[in-house]
């Protein structure tokens, strides 16, 4: 499944609704708006496309293997969808989205800056060291903690988002 690759329609659909989110962001804080404007900026925009976000977040702290095995089990949860925001050390590195879509036994993660990967459920522990060594490498990202946030499908056809693919059987 390749529905972040350049130039398709999936593509430019999730290009459209950072662009949206981004907005959205900037106006809670000009309105002085109370909590997190990422996270209400986040679920407006996923409610409008359809799906159905969790009111609530989980907090990792990031850096040890046991806080890397509790999110690796939350995200392999079969069936199941989230967002992941993975937040920086470095001073103004802000926060960088991903989702990932778990299905018989199968994982897909999707990085708007690397694309996407599918890897049996039991090796997503694997791929998520892997995903935030090549942060702290290539792009000079030390991650300090991870949010995770989980993604209903509110109505059946909201199947199109490119950041929320429903995994398909791994055959």
């Amino acid at each position: 499944m390749g529905v972040l690759l350049p130039g398709t329609e999936n593509h430019r659909s999730a290009a459209r609704r950072q662009e949206q989110s981004e907005k959205l962001k900037t106006q809670l804080k000009e309105d002085k708006a109370e909590g997190s404007h990422n996270f209400q900026a986040k679920s407006t925009i996923l409610r409008d496309a359809g799906l159905e976000p969790s009111a609530e977040e989980t907090r990792y702290r990031f850096g040890t293997s046991s806080c890397i095995d509790k999110i690796v089990n939350e995200l392999a949860q079969d069936p199941s969808v989230h967002l992941v925001s993975l937040k920086f050390v470095q001073p103004g590195a802000g926060t960088h989205t991903i989702a990932t879509a778990t299905s018989n036994g199968t994982t897909i993660l999707s990085d708007p800056n690397y694309g996407e990967f599918t890897v049996p459920s039991d090796r997503v522990g694997g791929l998520f060291k892997s995903l935030a060594e090549r942060y702290s490498t290539l792009n000079k990202r030390d991650i300090s903690a991870v949010v995770t946030q989980r993604i209903r499908y509110g109505h059946p056809n909201a199947t199109d988002l490119a950041l929320f693919p429903r995994a398909e059987p791994h055959r």
